[in-house]
């Protein structure tokens, strides 16, 4: 541990992380230093299918089971080399709870005709996150602070974008006539 002083060294949490290996070849996630995501192998394609689909999403199963401690969750994310091999994380935001059970299993959408990746590859991390809870409270359209007002609100439109700030909103822009990025859809934030 030399080197290191006792405010840069990693702080682990008292309950661990519990993985079960389902595949004669299914490794346990592993974590490089300095990083916060452990990095996840695909070992077989469900369905027992001999090749990938193109344009189209493909469910690859990884041989484990993986809980994260009690008031913790994983995000999902994509390897960050993944795209180089014709692939990428299916949409969505992909979420895996402390009560999972069965085996994590990946969606990746395979975005050309190049070849098919070869398994075992690793093709997502997960990032251990603690759950944050917040209470529900109805408000009247009175007691909402400006920002989120409807009267600040942009037109919905497809696809996430960053909403104006008040100093950039042009003026008499109402619910109705938006600013200048309007457009079907909705909020995406």
């Amino acid at each position: 541990m030399s080197g290191q002083t006792r405010e840069s060294m990693p702080i682990y949490l008292k309950d661990k992380i519990k993985v079960k290996l389902l595949h004669p070849k299914a490794s346990y996630p592993k974590m490089e230093d300095d990083d916060v995501r452990y990095s996840v192998s695909l070992q077989t394609r469900t369905d027992n299918r001999a090749e990938d689909d193109s344009h189209a999403v493909n469910l690859f199963g990884t041989g484990l089971t993986i809980m994260p401690p009690p008031k913790h969750y994983f995000q999902m994310v994509a390897s960050p080399t993944l795209y180089k091999h014709g692939y990428s994380l299916a949409p969505g935001c992909h979420i895996i709870p402390s009560n999972t059970t069965g085996e994590l299993v990946v969606p990746l959408f395979k975005f050309n005709e190049d070849e098919d990746i070869e398994l075992p590859f690793d093709a997502v991390q997960l990032i251990l996150c603690p759950v944050i809870y917040a209470h529900v409270a109805k408000v009247t359209e009175r007691q909402m602070p400006q920002v989120f007002s409807q009267d600040y609100m942009q037109q919905p439109m497809q696809g996430y974008y960053a909403p104006m700030q008040p100093s950039q909103q042009p003026r008499g822009s109402n619910k109705r006539g938006g600013g200048s990025r309007g457009g079907g859809g909705s909020h995406m934030f």
